[in-house]
């Protein structure tokens, strides 16, 4: 019995593997045959502009893509279920995933390049996919060439990094890295990468040094260059879509040539300078405006000047352009010179985009910076205070203009741009005690200390005086602290700086380290032991390292030793902290009490983006004894940063606090003495002939054209009654148009 089951098992077995045999050959062949087909009905992938894709959270569509793509690999895997059921669908059924999945990959490599890439194809899905479509799914390439860095400077969330390759045929791929490129790496930077590339869009695993190698060239490509007069031409260009901004060609020159030539020669001492062109009139260009193409307007702007413009005599350009408040960006600029193609051949040049919309002055020091090689000033804020976990906040620094709100250069912009000689910066590598002169100051000694740290870093000291545009500081915050103490910063990758903070919940400009207060960045710890109007003393503590000199005994220590998220992130801050405020409404002088003692105020909250970040709402009580307006503002839900504040009053132009609040955790915030201007009669943030023609009818007794609020806000010193009294003070008041 036993040999014949053992016969009845084995015929079995051979029938099963005939009949698998038999089915395995019929997949190969139909396998084939559908492969024949495919080769000449393989369905063709539309191009998808990766700017047009609707946006969404970098989580949302990371989800997506990772869904899409099982989906894709197990329908691509299902041949059996091909040959048993319609070829045809399952085909089609690959064809819509393949589309669907490059749309989500093209987000992501967007969105996080470090993400979009673990979701790469292995090799034979790619190959057994790419049988049945084309162009949609990425493919192994290699590129070389020169790198394009743009930074684009939004208004309503974090700046981008825009990184292109030009070829040596002249075409330009969107070039994504993993990770951050190194510091020294920039626009004109010769690079050669391999990769995946997806339509025009290459991915590269930039953590991987055998993907990714970058030189600079001779001369100024891929290399700072701001030494010495700037030769740049600028250009009033129009779209063929935006009426002429009401920019005129005087105002635009003087604020290039004139203020913020005056600012570089400032803050270089002398080193660096703006001078060139500004052409005639606005030009046409036969574009249409779109937020999302800033890159592709250097083409069409150089050809339509060419013939006007010898580029050879250029090495910078500088754009005005009506983008409009709608597409929420202000500037953007290419991080360094690269090559721009004219009719003089491959000529070195800058790009610089202006929205014409913009604070002018601001944006043109800020993305002339950028031309430069900068990048973002920021602040490093730990949360809570004093904390490991730090997050960089973007544009926070207020010290150098290359933030949103700051003026002047810190001490890393001004070593990164060569502005500093071999001898203002020390370099500290023993612990001891070292002086500084004042940042700006002409002097052959230090100026800086810059001390390497453990987490391949740099910690950079410095201290400003009131000199030239620092004075600056004084005129926004006369209680300002960083004439008497030292501002400490470190490095960040693509020539960013951060600024550490000293203190919590910082009210203006006050995050300088004071005398015989002590901070410690990752184990180095500075002490302040002596500062004067020509010099600043401190102790530096170097672990391991045995220190020549005395440390004296601190007052106030902090110790720090971040851990850096690479992504800056906003965490809930505490809430139960509200605004102290005194307000000086223009009007009520104190000759009279005023009718209403009551008057309800609403703070906004900018951030260093200056985004709107929170608004709070209360009232403040007229003060009898110091003839002002006071009270306290409650405030809840705030993140930590870097943030200026508006005030708002019913009646009164609105007004930015001069100095910001640098928040950490529940408190009190003494916001200084604030002066507000009345006669916004109708409420539109202006004082105008509208208003004038509103105070008149208020005042006569106009039937119908002045109703109660109207006639509040037209009794400007507020007692009772509208006369000639608030006539003259309007008169009085209408140098000032515009509230901030």
């Amino acid at each position: 019995m036993s040999y014949n089951k053992r016969r009845i098992f084995m015929g079995s077995g051979l029938l099963t593997l005939l009949i698998a045999a038999l089915l395995l050959t019929l997949l190969l062949v139909k396998k084939q045959q559908i492969s024949s087909s495919n080769a000449q009905v393989a369905a063709q992938c539309s191009g998808v502009n990766i700017a047009d894709i609707p946006p969404a959270t970098p989580s949302g569509s990371f989800k997506d893509l990772t869904q899409v793509t099982q989906d894709l690999r197990q329908q691509n895997n299902n041949g059996l279920a091909a040959l048993l059921g319609n070829p045809q669908e399952e085909r089609q059924n690959i064809r819509d995933l393949a589309q669907k999945r490059k749309a989500y990959l093209l987000q992501a490599m967007q969105q996080n390049p470090r993400e979009a890439y673990t979701q790469i194809l292995p090799p034979n899905d790619r190959q057994t996919i790419a049988r049945e479509t084309q162009n949609c799914i990425e493919q192994e390439a290699s590129i070389s060439g020169t790198l394009e860095m743009h930074v684009v400077d939004y208004t309503s969330r974090p700046d981008r990094t825009l990184y292109f390759v030009r070829t040596k045929d002249d075409r330009r791929v969107r070039f994504y890295p993993t990770r951050d490129l190194p510091a020294h790496i920039m626009t004109g930077s010769k690079i050669s990468a391999q990769g995946y590339m997806l339509d025009n869009n290459m991915l590269v695993d930039t953590s991987n040094p055998s993907n990714f190698a970058a030189s600079t060239t001779s001369g100024s490509i891929g290399k700072i260059d701001s030494i010495g007069d700037q030769k740049l031409i600028v250009i009033l260009a129009n779209f063929q879509n935006t009426t002429q901004p009401s920019l005129d060609r005087n105002t635009v020159n003087s604020t290039v040539f004139t203020d913020v030539n005056n600012f570089y020669k400032d803050v270089s001492l002398g080193k660096t300078s703006w001078s060139g062109n500004l052409l005639p009139g606005w030009i046409p260009l036969p574009i249409n405006s779109t937020c999302t193409d800033l890159v592709g307007i250097e083409n069409a702007v150089i050809q339509a000047v060419d013939p006007q413009v010898d580029f050879n005599n250029y090495h910078r350009l500088l754009v005005f352009a009506p983008y409009g408040s709608n597409c929420q960006w202000k500037g953007e600029s290419t991080i360094g010179e690269g090559m721009a193609t004219t009719q003089e051949g491959q000529v070195p040049l800058s790009m610089s985009l202006v929205n014409a919309d913009s604070d002018v002055l601001q944006i043109v020091g800020h993305e002339l910076g950028h031309s430069l090689g900068l990048g973002h000033a920021g602040t490093l804020v730990c949360t809570p205070f004093g904390s490991t976990s730090c997050t960089l906040d973007e544009y926070a620094d207020p010290y150098s203009i290359m933030g949103n709100i700051g003026l002047g250069m810190n001490a890393f912009d001004k070593e990164t741009l060569g502005w500093l000689g071999s001898g203002n910066v020390q370099t500290i590598t023993a612990s001891g005690s070292y002086t500084i002169s004042p940042l700006e100051t002409a002097t052959s000694g230090p100026m800086v200390l810059k001390i390497p740290t453990p987490d391949n870093n740099f910690l950079y000291v410095s201290y400003r005086q009131p000199i030239g545009v620092d004075a600056t500081y004084k005129q926004l915050d006369p209680n300002t602290n960083v004439y008497t103490g030292a501002l400490l910063h470190i490095q960040e990758p693509l020539n960013k700086s951060a600024l550490l903070l000293t203190a919590p919940n910082i009210v203006g400009l006050k995050h300088a380290l004071q005398l015989n207060q002590s901070y410690t960045y990752s184990g180095i710890k500075i002490t302040v032991t002596g500062v004067t109007s020509t010099a600043l003393t401190a102790q530096v503590t170097i672990p391991g390292s045995v220190s020549t000199t005395p440390t004296p005994g601190p007052t106030d220590t902090l110790s720090v030793t971040p851990t850096l998220n690479p992504v800056p992130t906003q965490t809930a801050g505490d809430s139960g902290f509200s605004f102290a405020i005194s307000l000086a409404l223009g009007g009520i002088d104190g000759s009279n009490t005023p009718l209403h003692l009551t008057r309800g105020v609403t703070l906004q909250l900018f951030n260093s983006a200056m985004q709107q970040a929170a608004t709070y709402t209360g009232d403040v009580t007229y003060d009898s004894s110091q003839k002002i307006f006071t009270g306290v503002i409650p405030g809840t839900s705030l993140s930590p940063g870097l943030y200026t504040i508006k005030a708002i009053v019913p009646g009164y132009l609105h007004r930015l606090y001069p100095v910001p609040i640098q928040y950490s955790s529940a408190t009190q915030f003494t916001l200084p003495e604030l002066s507000l201007t009345g006669g916004d009669v109708n409420g539109d943030n202006r004082l105008n002939i509208i208003d004038y023609q509103l105070i008149i009818d208020c005042y006569t007794g106009s039937l119908g054209t002045c109703n109660d609020s109207q006639r509040q806000n037209a009794d400007l010193n507020d007692d009772g009654k509208v006369d000639q009294i608030d006539y003259n003070i309007f008169l009085r008041q209408l140098t000032v148009h515009n509230g901030d």
